[in-house]
């Protein structure tokens, strides 16, 4: 009787023991890649004063679609967007009046336009001369914005494997050290994936260029296409034995 009742008392206790904790290194895990840029973007502002609303606009307009039907022209180009990020007219009153009375006792001396353009293209090493373009063509306060890959999803993910790599060469050299080995990954951490949203909506606005009609910037202008930079970061804890 008493073997018969130690048999489940002995399962009882074993049942209750803790679970045996196993012994891990966590390490911290990181990468950097570089990412040959595909697109451009330029901006620039499209400005006339004349004496009436109507005259300011109109002018500013017909700069704007002489942009529109140029641009697109630029020889080299692949594809190109050109959006209009905002456009208003004000009025302009006397400069001297202004200095002692409020705009609205001073009398006005004309009407400003103004548009201020997005151009987006690509391959990036045309970004220089379609500066040069834009400026010809009557722009103003025209700069250049930035370079853009053209998937970067693809290269975060690269970034992560890569970061995921060096934390497990981190960790075998440290258990190595120890006189241990590896035993498998218990957890890895990673920031969020990069969102593509944005570049897929770029992508499929953006207007392929063809035909023979091709344009020339006068004034050559290079801007050197500079890689992007994307870097990963990760925690992983590594079992070892």
């Amino acid at each position: 009787m008493k073997k018969l009742v130690l048999i489940p008392l002995a399962l009882l206790l074993f049942g209750c023991l803790p679970a045996e904790e196993k012994n891990v290194i966590q390490v911290e895990g990181v990468a950097t890649i570089e990412v040959a840029p595909k697109f451009f973007e330029v901006g620039a502002t499209v400005r006339s004063i004349k004496n009436t609303r109507d005259g300011a606009f109109a002018d500013a307009a017909a700069i704007y679609t002489r942009l529109q039907e140029e641009l697109p022209k630029l020889d080299g180009l692949e594809s190109v967007k050109i959006t209009t990020a905002s456009a208003e007219v004000e009025t302009i009153y006397d400069g001297e009046c202004l200095d002692l009375r409020y705009d609205e006792y001073c009398p006005v001396t004309g009407y400003g336009a103004y548009i201020r353009v997005s151009v987006e293209g690509s391959p990036a090493t045309s970004a220089g001369s379609m500066l040069s373009l834009i400026t010809e063509l009557g722009a103003e306060s025209v700069e250049f914005k930035e370079f853009r890959a053209e998937n970067l999803q693809e290269a975060n993910e690269q970034a992560v494997k890569a970061a995921v790599e060096n934390a497990s060469y981190k960790a075998r050299l440290i258990a190595s050290s120890a006189g241990a080995t590896l035993a498998g990954v218990a957890k890895i951490q990673s920031g969020k994936d990069f969102d593509k949203t944005y570049m897929d909506e770029l992508q499929k606005d953006m207007i392929v260029v063809s035909g023979t009609a091709r344009r020339y910037a006068t004034v050559p202008f290079d801007i050197e296409p500079q890689p992007i930079t994307v870097s990963a970061q990760v925690v992983a804890a590594f079992e070892i034995e």
